[in-house]
């Protein structure tokens, strides 16, 4: 989550939702990427304090189990808090005894 909409620090992961198919009048599209001014953008992007803005992102590091992320995001590591997360997750995890490096996990409310 941002502290603020200016304020965005290195190492941070940020989720931007896609955009809907363009209309008609949409600039054309050029190697896969889709022209659009902030207007057009911010009606496609949730708004402030809607249920998806409260999601938080935790990028694994080496060294890092579901355990360790469980008790540093909810202060708590029993196995309910693990598998909170493990299952928040499943997209992305095979098992939660296995954390593949790099991989950004949801952490659920």
């Amino acid at each position: 989550m941002l502290a603020d909409e200016a304020t965005v620090v290195p190492g941070q992961v940020l989720k931007v939702p896609p955009l809907a198919a363009p209309a008609a009048a949409s600039p054309p599209e050029r190697r896969g990427v889709i022209e659009t001014d902030l207007e057009n953008l911010a009606r496609h992007l949730p708004t402030p304090g809607a249920e998806t803005a409260a999601r938080r992102i935790y990028v694994v590091r080496h060294g890092d189990c579901l355990a360790k992320i469980a008790r540093k995001v909810f202060n708590d590591d029993s196995r309910a808090a693990i598998m909170k997360i493990f299952n928040a997750n499943r997209d992305k995890l095979d098992s939660p005894d296995r954390l593949p490096v790099g991989v950004s996990l949801e952490i659920p409310s």
